[in-house]
């Protein structure tokens, strides 16, 4: 990598097939350097939005940013995270799994957390897990990647549930988005197929008690949508000793906003479908009511005739005006 870094500082165009080079070089499976890393990115997927060629130099406002950002990259080598999760020898611990998911309109992010108590009050956070997904070159509505961060959140959950050695009791997840706890918890509400689909997806794997809301000041996904330098990183912060109040106790957490259910005002929402229909009685002949209503033979092709060229508006998918002109003798 450092021979890579060395060919970029001495000039020359940069391409989308340079940014890619050494994204890869950077080995993080674990995603702890996911806040430096998604700036790199986010101007590479500028150079896809904007169509540019593999072999084709970037933008003059992203090469700055991306040259700002090598120069970071070298700082690397002072990064350290601990992979113990507990004190050697510990006993008596209890986990909790905190799942803290975001979206923007670059990427949306989930970062899990271990919670480990003793029987003392003694609490720490250790960093397991991240996952990101760039947000799709179609943009989509904030809330609808908000949403896509949440599907992204249980399925994480899934997967830490099969791997880890400990067994949690409790699993939180967390987001910042009124609007995805007030699609999760609303159950009367009809919406379109891509909602439904995620919160169906959200359903399956949890439970509506397990979501909670956190504002975006405290919420740690907050740092990898927005990108962090490389010396916040090394300096240490919220991203990998996780946000202060889960040292505390539970009653010290953010409380749960009074959601409003009537969702009748948002645009996601389908509204309500009116169908009226028509019935008879059971043992009564339509056409003897129909033929009641009219006082001769003529009056009753009339309002037949009406009646079939309304019906045939209703099947041609209602254009804008009803045919009010005469009847012809055909219809008759």
């Amino acid at each position: 990598m450092a021979v890579v870094i060395k060919c970029f500082e001495q000039g020359g165009s940069v391409t989308r097939r340079d940014l890619l080079c050494v994204i890869s070089t950077v080995y993080d499976p674990f995603g702890s350097l996911l806040p430096f890393l998604i700036r790199a990115k986010v101007i590479f997927q500028e150079g896809c939005r904007r169509k540019k060629g593999w072999d084709e130099a970037i933008s003059d406002s992203n090469e700055v940013r991306w040259r700002r950002w090598l120069v970071e990259l070298t700082r690397l080598t002072d990064f350290k995270i601990s992979r113990c999760y507990e004190p050697r020898g510990a006993r008596g611990m209890s986990y909790q799994l905190h799942h803290f998911c975001d979206a923007s309109q670059v990427a949306y992010i989930v970062v899990s957390y271990l919670r480990i108590s003793d029987g003392t009050g003694d609490v720490r956070c250790a960093f397991v897990y991240r996952k990101a997904e760039l947000a799709s070159l179609k943009q989509l509505t904030i809330p609808r990647l908000e949403l896509c961060a949440a599907v992204l959140a249980v399925k994480v959950d899934e997967t830490l549930r099969h791997e880890l050695s400990v067994d949690a009791g409790r699993f939180v997840f967390w987001t910042d988005s009124v609007i995805v706890l007030q699609y999760i918890c609303n159950a009367e509400r009809r919406f379109p197929t891509f909602i439904a689909n995620q919160v169906a997806a959200i359903h399956e794997q949890s439970e509506v008690t397990q979501w909670r809301q956190v504002g975006s000041i405290l919420n740690p996904a907050d740092d990898a949508t927005r990108g962090v330098s490389c010396y916040e990183l090394n300096r240490g912060c919220r991203w990998i000793e996780g946000p202060d109040f889960l040292q505390q106790e539970n009653n010290h957490w953010p409380q749960e906003p009074q959601l409003i259910l009537d969702l009748g005002t948002d645009p996601e929402v389908k509204g309500d479908a009116t169908t009226m229909t028509m019935g008879a009685k059971q043992g009564e002949n339509p056409l003897a009511r129909l033929w009641s209503r009219y006082s001769s033979w003529h009056r009753l092709l009339l309002g037949v005739s009406w009646i079939r060229r309304f019906l045939y508006w209703r099947q041609m998918g209602g254009p804008k005006q009803v045919d009010k002109s005469r009847l012809r003798v055909s219809e008759l």
